[in-house]
């Protein structure tokens, strides 16, 4: 026995993978990365239903296409954050409506959410819808404002702190 525990210590990864070794663990890695279903998301538009309530029917129509090689579905929740003019953060949860979530590789769907956030939603900044799959993990859609506008990572960060630390709104036009 002590044997046998001495060989696992003095490789572990040779041992695990077989007599493959480097090669072997290798070729794990790119097996399961190339496997991986890749959900991407584009927003296609939203539309808000004012009743003068505390809360806005809201409906949100995006796109979603896996572009993995292996089938995924949409989680039925989408959580969504957004910050407030007065600098304010809000959270709201997101129904997808269609009864079918499946997305089978390289074929684009569109999908229509259904939520009722406060009625500071229609002047809110910032919103990040984070959507659930059953495989490949969560995507984020980084929305500016109500004017639909995406940004990448790294310009919503930089625009997000920007309004967070002075109130200035320069993706704002007019």
């Amino acid at each position: 026995m002590d044997a046998i525990v001495a060989v696992f210590l003095a490789d572990p990864f040779k041992v695990l993978l077989g007599s493959g070794g480097v090669v072997g663990l290798i070729v794990v890695i790119v097996k399961a990365w190339r496997s991986r279903a890749s959900p991407r998301v584009r927003l296609l538009g939203h539309t808000y239903d004012p009743k003068g309530g505390r809360e806005i029917p809201t409906e949100v129509r995006v796109e979603i296409e896996n572009v993995g090689r292996e089938p995924t579905s949409l989680q039925p929740k989408v959580s969504m954050t957004c910050r407030y003019p007065g600098r304010r953060s809000m959270q709201a949860t997101f129904q997808v409506t269609d009864g079918d979530r499946s997305l089978q590789p390289v074929s684009p769907r569109n999908f229509v959410l259904h939520g009722t956030p406060s009625a500071g939603f229609l002047f809110s900044h910032f919103r990040v819808y984070t959507f659930q799959f059953t495989r490949g993990g969560s995507v984020k859609l980084r929305v500016l404002n109500a004017s639909g506008k995406t940004a990448g990572p790294l310009k919503f960060w930089f625009l997000k702190w920007l309004f967070v630390l002075t109130g200035a709104l320069p993706h704002v036009e007019g």
